[in-house]
């Protein structure tokens, strides 16, 4: 009963954070941005660079914000930081409506709601679900993630029609409602972290010194952010997340205007972005389940590798729902990438505050890169000098991840997962 209990538990995390995902912060900021973006232009005469710039001003603000949710996480726990988060995220997104005509008050609403929803990210996700999970924690964390592709695929669906019915400031109400109404009861009910208890069950805590010398004790394996940042795995791991974060996620908030300039009306832009969340939803389980059979630097460098081609067709105009596909297979599983190296190369002990570093890094490359594609096309009228530099970039991230070397937290010899422990009392029993 008591395996049974922990392999519904553990499943339970991976589907509420799969639910919770799907009204992130990607899906609900940055993947209907461009939706957006021709609305506020329309209305206020701003250009596509002055738009875009509150994406990229957010992004800088929410990367301190990220780093100061990973200590918070860290210093009180998951739920008591993400609750109340998620509420004031969700207030904050309805007042984006309110922007009037002034650039300025724009740009800080929309930076107020980055920095509020920076938790309804995969980090707190992550943490939860590698906490239960070792020898499957590649797929478990694919899985869980998954829910950002899925949220890309209907996100963008919803947004456009609630632009068509009641106007973007409308749309903006209806994100925040929606965001309430999802991630309520996955954080009350359904995510968590396994207990001190469980993680000894499931055989994830090794037997280390206590601290004040009055013998062993047990915990989660890992090293400090000071110890961490202190590697060269961690500077790699850095340099790979930011140039892949600025190739790939820089233009995801482009891509509506992208098609829109070959030629497509924004209905039909918007639903080239249904295959790139199904190819999203189907690549980072496939990704999580190749990092737990395959050296993780491979896998990563063969994936920044992909997106190339989609880039082409979508340059070309060959074919651009095929290089939507292939842009969706590749897009979000950098992060799937960084979580699953953090706790490879830096375990899961300080997990919080390591990856909220490299997810930070993430984001500043998100924020830099969205506002670089817009100055590249108000410059040059085209995105194709963009797109050669994607190229370079990602061919570099693929040598970086390369350069990573050996895990330093390999499967811990001891861990058995839920399923497994069920698995194998039942093949005992019968």
């Amino acid at each position: 009963m008591a395996n049974a209990a922990l392999t519904r538990r553990s499943w339970l995390t991976v589907g509420g954070s799969t639910l919770a995902l799907t009204v992130g912060a990607s899906p609900i900021l940055l993947q209907t941005s461009g939706l957006f973006m021709l609305p506020l232009a329309e209305e206020y005469g701003w250009s596509r660079t002055e738009v875009s710039g509150a994406k990229s001003l957010a992004g800088l603000f929410a990367t301190a914000a990220v780093l100061a949710y990973g200590y918070l996480i860290a210093r009180h726990g998951l739920r008591r930081v993400m609750v109340p988060s998620l509420v004031l995220f969700s207030v904050a997104l309805a007042g984006i409506a309110f922007t009037p005509g002034s650039l300025a008050i724009y740009y800080a609403l929309v930076v107020v709601a980055a920095c509020l929803g920076a938790a309804q990210n995969p980090p707190p996700y992550v943490q939860a679900v590698s906490g239960w999970f070792d020898r499957r924690r590649g797929l478990a964390i694919g899985i869980a993630v998954c829910g950002t592709g899925l949220g890309t695929s209907l996100v963008p669906q919803y947004t456009q029609v609630l632009i068509g019915s009641v106007g973007w400031r409308g749309a903006y109400v209806g994100l925040g409602l929606l965001v309430l109404v999802v991630t309520m009861p996955c954080w009350l009910l359904l995510v968590r972290e396994p207990s001190l208890r469980e993680r000894e069950q499931l055989g994830f805590l090794p037997v280390t010194g206590s601290i004040t010398g009055s013998g062993p004790t047990r915990e989660l394996p890992g090293l400090t952010r000071r110890e961490a940042v202190r590697t060269r795995q961690f500077w790699i791991l850095a340099a790979a997340t930011l140039i892949g974060s600025i190739a790939l996620n820089g233009s995801a908030a482009h891509l509506v205007p992208m098609l829109t300039d070959r030629g497509m009306s924004p209905a039909e832009a918007a639903a080239v972005l249904l295959p790139v969340g199904v190819a999203s939803l189907l690549g980072r389980p496939l990704a999580g389940l190749l990092l737990d059979r395959f050296h993780g630097p491979t896998v990563a460098a063969v994936q920044q590798l992909v997106p190339i081609l989609g880039f082409v067709l979508i340059g070309t105009g060959w074919s651009p729902v095929g290089g939507a596909i292939a842009f969706g297979l590749s897009i979000g599983i950098e992060v799937d990438l960084a979580s699953f190296m953090t706790s490879r190369y830096f375990g899961l002990r300080h997990f919080s505050k390591v990856y909220g570093f490299v997810f930070a890094i993430f984001q500043l490359g998100a924020a830099a890169g969205a506002l670089a594609y817009a100055v590249s096309f108000d410059y040059a009228g085209t995105y194709a000098v963009a797109f050669w530099v994607i190229g370079v970039a990602l061919v570099l991230t693929a040598a970086a991840y390369l350069a990573l070397g050996t895990y330093r937290y390999p499967v811990h010899v001891r861990a058995t997962e839920p399923d497994e422990r069920t698995r194998t009392a039942d093949v005992a029993g019968g």
